[in-house]
């Protein structure tokens, strides 16, 4: 039997062309062998295999993206249709302004506590609902001094309650519980501070206060030592006046008494000559 050696050589050729072409590189046996597979990569495949396995991960990563967007997506309706529910379903502050005005002082009481952890202005007059249930409806210095604190801190405070409310009242109030000890310890540093705070808030007169009750060293906001300052030094006018006003009174009813029993004498001396 004849070998055709042309046509061996003209297979081995096609078998390596196909395989370079599928990306799987081989290299030519001078003998005419069949070609075998070889990790050695000449520097197009190289480059053609780079670009296709960019190209999958690119598209893994485009995949992966695209089904975390979707996901994320079907979170945040989730989340936005469980809050549409559940503040549709949660109390107001209407509700409990008018479970007040039933004198259902506890059912007003509840409501009030959960609107009051809001940071708009419903939890800010919730918050001062609170204060003022604890204050009158069912009295508890402790819970009035909380809930007190708990208004100053919110951010819609800003002192302007209305025209029935001076500036820095409740922060007065607070001075004067730390200062009496009411729902809470005696404590004049913090009643200090918080007289500071009313007095900045635009409540003058508690500066009377800050020069009675408090040290100026105390005090780190300069213009707040001078106006203590200030109150002493005309405390201490008015003093000196009202000490020499009472001098004055004291001579005066001297001199009163001493003009009676002179003329007293004399009237004696005159009934004696009769």
């Amino acid at each position: 039997m004849k070998i055709n050696v042309s046509l061996i050589r003209t297979q081995a050729m096609q078998e390596f062309m196909d395989h370079c072409f599928r990306g799987y590189p081989v290299d030519c046996q001078p003998n005419g062998a069949s070609p075998r597979k070889t990790p050695v990569l000449t520097p197009a495949i190289q480059m053609a295999e780079n670009q296709h396995q960019a190209s999958l991960g690119h598209l893994v990563v485009f995949r992966n993206r695209y089904w975390q967007t979707i996901r994320l997506n079907f979170v945040v309706i989730a989340l936005l249709a469980l809050g549409l529910s559940v503040s549709g379903c949660a109390p107001s502050l209407e509700d409990g302004i008018k479970a007040g005005e039933e004198n259902n002082y506890d059912k007003e009481e509840t409501i009030m506590l959960q609107v009051a952890e809001r940071a708009d202005p419903h939890g800010y007059e919730a918050r001062k609902g609170l204060a003022f249930i604890y204050k009158y409806d069912k009295p508890d210095p402790k819970k009035e001094l909380y809930w007190l604190i708990k208004v100053v801190e919110h951010p819609q405070h800003d002192n302007k309650d209305g025209l029935r409310y001076s500036p820095g009242l409740k922060e007065e109030r607070i001075a004067r519980f730390f200062q009496d000890g009411l729902g809470t310890v005696k404590d004049q540093e913090q009643a200090c501070v918080w007289y500071e705070k009313a007095y900045k808030a635009g409540n003058e007169k508690t500066i009377d206060d800050l020069a009675q009750h408090c040290d100026s060293n105390t005090i780190a906001d300069p213009d707040v030592q001078q106006a203590m300052k200030g109150v002493r030094v005309r405390r201490q006018e008015e003093a000196e006046s009202k000490t020499l006003e009472l001098e004055r009174a004291r001579r005066y009813e001297a001199l009163e008494l001493e003009r009676a029993r002179q003329e007293e004498a004399f009237e004696r001396m005159q009934r004696s000559r009769d």
